[in-house]
């Protein structure tokens, strides 16, 4: 069984690095988008094929199980590489992409589902939120009131008509 990476965080208590599934689902989304916008080639299997063995990789990451999901995705590629049409050649490109991404982080892929059945998070996109809107706070108030220049309001006393 699989584990992924115990790690030591910054106050010493143990912490369990996880690849967060929004970033992956969000890479198949776009590889399916991409696949639907292929036309249909004689030399290699429809695009519903195609989108089903993608699909099947996306449920082999879901439940913890990267190397079945990089096998199926590693066949999806020779599938592909057998027609040199621009969309063809960009999604190929985006795939070997996400094949890279998952080898560099499949040490961090554990079973989703898993963790989903038992309320434990599976994204961090609450916290990445959270933090936008707090910078987002503090941008604006930052900004408030220091506008000069042409783009500066005039004070209530300012004649504001042109010369």
């Amino acid at each position: 069984m699989r584990r992924a990476e115990l790690d030591f965080g910054d106050y010493g208590e143990r912490v369990l690095r996880v690849l967060d599934w929004f970033h992956v689902a969000m890479r198949v989304q776009n590889l399916e988008q991409m696949m639907k916008g292929l036309p249909d080639r004689d030399e290699r299997p429809c695009v519903d094929t195609l989108i089903d063995a993608l699909r099947i990789a996306k449920w082999h990451l879901w439940h913890g199980c990267p190397y079945p999901a990089l096998q199926r995705l590693e066949r999806l590629g020779w599938e592909l590489a057998t027609d040199d049409s621009p969309e063809e050649a960009r999604l190929l490109a985006r795939l070997e992409e996400f094949i890279g991404y998952l080898e560099n982080n499949q040490r961090f892929i554990v079973n989703y589902g898993d963790r989903y059945r038992h309320g434990e998070p599976i994204t961090s996109s609450f916290v990445e939120s959270a933090v936008n809107q707090v910078v987002s706070k503090r941008f604006v108030k930052r900004q408030h009131g220091v506008a000069t220049g042409s783009c500066a309001r005039p004070s209530a006393g300012e004649d504001v008509r042109p010369e």
